[in-house]
């Protein structure tokens, strides 16, 4: 037994290892925003002392542990190569935290590694995969104030967080009080209609820079993603009060997903921030249930590759002559 969990160890090492490389050798001039992401190892420091210079607010707001990394990075590696590491080890963090939590489902676990809406924060949206690097150790921390100093931290990597550390909260109050999972069901889509009816003026309290912008992105949406994600809460909620409480974050998560949609663009990348945490949910099925789940998530993210087939990189890649 002692023999095959070390065999497994060392598995999933190698995997994790062997994604990190694969994501942080890849060309580092041809993917979306790579020239905003090496402009932020040059200026960290100059944009930290701005923000500062702001205010208390505009400074937290900001993502100033992302900045900071960024600095600290830059300072003892040239550009390319403090790129190539806030690629990587959130990668290997992330795909080794994953395929360590559910050995038996192993191989669900790495084709989930390949999603489309799971690689994607290695490629194009680094920032929000450092922070969900941090965000998974801190959900698998078996140490309280490590698991709440991590989780502490994430907002200021990825602004996203703000929202995420929001419904996890309210997910761990509604849970405490007993509600029933109808009314926590009402409570996490008022949330997020409230939420996507008003980001722009949470932005503009915060002073966050990015909620901002996204919010006063147009929004196009095709509702294809809406019918995915409300089939897979459907699936959710026939299993039964046990399972909706005991993954009463996932599941909350994913209504106030559902809940913000068709009000602001920047509920995909919110959603985006815990999508691992409602597959892992989903793989605590019944065995049958389970592979069910894992084969529509699997086949969506199939569908995704298949529509940008065309496109270099499947559209990863930036938009340049």
């Amino acid at each position: 037994m002692m023999g095959r969990v070390s065999v497994y160890r060392m598995f999933i090492f190698l995997a994790a290892f062997s994604y990190a490389v694969a994501l942080s050798t890849l060309p580092l001039d041809i993917f979306k925003d790579r020239l905003n992401y090496l402009a932020y190892v040059d200026n960290a420091w100059l944009l930290l002392s701005y923000n500062w210079g702001r205010g208390a607010l505009s400074f937290l707001s900001n993502e100033p542990v992302w900045l900071l990394i960024n600095g600290v990075l830059g300072d003892f590696f040239d550009r390319e190569s403090a790129l190539r590491i806030v690629i990587g080890i959130p990668a290997f963090i992330v795909s080794f935290r994953v395929l360590r939590s559910r050995p038996e489902n192993v191989l669900w676990l790495l084709l989930f590694l390949l999603l489309p809406q799971v690689i994607k924060n290695h490629i194009i949206h680094l920032r929000q995969g450092c922070a969900i690097a941090v965000f998974l150790m801190a959900w698998f921390s078996h140490r309280r104030y490590v698991k709440y100093a991590l989780f502490a931290l994430t907002p200021f990597i990825h602004s996203s967080f703000f929202f995420v550390m929001a419904i996890y909260s309210l997910s761990g109050a509604l849970v405490y009080l007993r509600l029933g999972a109808s009314l926590r069901t009402i409570v996490y889509a008022a949330s997020g209609l409230f939420v996507g009816m008003g980001l722009s003026v949470i932005g503009v309290l915060l002073e966050a820079r990015q909620i901002g912008e996204m919010a006063g992105t147009g929004l196009e949406v095709s509702g294809l993603g809406f019918v995915f994600w409300l089939l897979i809460l459907l699936l959710f909620k026939l299993q039964g009060r046990v399972f909706l409480r005991e993954n009463a974050f996932a599941v909350g998560f994913l209504i106030f997903y559902l809940a913000t949609y068709f009000l602001t663009v920047f509920s995909g990348r919110i959603f985006e921030s815990c999508l691992m945490i409602v597959l892992l949910a989903g793989l605590n099925m019944s065995r049958s249930w389970r592979h069910v789940f894992a084969a529509m998530v699997v086949a969506y993210g199939a569908f995704g590759y298949f529509m940008n087939a065309g496109l270099p990189w499947f559209g990863f890649a930036a938009n340049v002559p």
